[in-house]
């Protein structure tokens, strides 16, 4: 029978599965469509696995697993932060569930992402859905010249850096971190302005993430509108359902407020994205994933975010030279995957 590896994306409300046969070069290669299950609890997270893992033993014999999930990872025990109830994972459940026992493991999603990524922008594999955001150094990508920030805004915010290390930088390790939930730095200008008003909304100082995620653009969208009114911002636990229809509206142009919202979400994520590559020196790329960033190249193109991730101080001409990426596509479950097969 087959070798086959399976992988997991877990998400807030969503999750998705891939089951892949492992060709005779190691790589695996997609053996059934894709399948979508909206999971929201520990319970309902075992019963879809079980699920694919019956689909996968008609197939052939999975030899390795791994499940990316949004958050810190640390050992063989999660919890997912979004569910409402019964949040907390146990490997082992899910082995019992019909995943390969000691071959299957948990990453977090951002890690998943990183290595998917790297994946796309090897210069020995063709390319799909990667577009440019800036010019590309001369020589081409330049990915062998350094370390690479993975940056991907969606429903949240996470990141990981792909780190090069050997004399000839062959060998990389991805490590994923939580400066997502750090206090965001002062600003000028509009802005400040919006980060002010969330803050008194929330009573705290904001994090990166109460801005670049979902919410943030819907809280960024009232906070113009409350700010050209002279009103206090209200926040509302419904906010992130209103994300898709605040950028459509700007992707559109119908309405100009949800067009400054979407420019200034990808102002702050050019800033956060430059915190990262100061951080790090990611020669080789800074490389924004997920499925918004591929819908919205174009706003995020217009936005400037490009120009605003090269001013600085001191390091303009470092970070005008690093390359800009955006990668679509289930670069989650094409990085879990390639752990999958080098974890069996």
């Amino acid at each position: 029978m087959d070798e086959l590896v399976v992988a997991l994306d877990v998400g807030g409300t969503n999750t998705r599965a891939r089951i892949a046969t492992l060709a005779a070069d190691g790589e695996p290669r997609p053996a059934t469509p894709d399948v979508t299950r909206c999971v929201a609890s520990a319970h309902e997270l075992r019963d879809f696995v079980s699920e694919v893992a019956q689909t996968a033993a008609r197939l052939g014999t999975v030899t390795g697993s791994v499940i990316a999930v949004a958050g810190p990872v640390v050992g063989d025990r999660i919890r997912i932060t979004n569910w409402p109830s019964d949040p907390v994972v146990d490997i082992s459940d899910l082995e019992d569930a019909g995943l390969p026992r000691s071959r299957t493991r948990f990453v977090n999603d951002a890690v998943a992402g990183a290595w998917g990524a790297l994946s796309r922008l090897d210069p020995a594999t063709p390319v799909a859905h990667t577009e440019p955001l800036g010019v590309n150094r001369p020589g081409g990508s330049g990915l062998e010249d350094g370390n690479l920030v993975y940056v991907a805004p969606g429903t949240g915010l996470g990141e990981a850096v792909v780190v090069r290390y050997g004399l000839e930088s062959r060998q990389v390790t991805v490590v994923a971190g939580e400066y997502q939930h750090t206090q965001m730095p002062r600003f000028s200008g509009d802005i400040a302005r919006v980060v002010h008003a969330i803050g008194d909304a929330l009573g705290r100082a904001p994090d990166w993430e109460d801005l670049v995620s979902g919410r943030g653009l819907v809280r960024t969208y009232d906070a113009l509108r409350a700010i050209a009114a002279h009103a206090p911002l209200t926040i509302s636990d419904d906010d992130a359902h209103r994300a898709g229809a605040v950028g459509e509206a700007a992707r559109l142009g119908s309405d100009p407020q949800a067009l400054a919202a979407a420019f200034l979400f990808y102002q702050v994520l050019a800033h956060f994205a430059q915190m990262l590559a100061i951080t790090f020196l990611p020669c080789g790329a800074v490389v924004f994933g997920g499925v918004s960033s591929e819908r919205n190249v174009e706003l995020m193109r217009r936005s400037g975010m490009a120009g605003t991730f090269a001013e600085h101080h001191r390091f303009a001409g470092l970070l005008a030279a690093v390359p800009l990426h955006v990668v679509g596509g289930e670069v989650n479950l094409e990085g879990a995957l390639r752990l999958a097969a080098q974890a069996r």
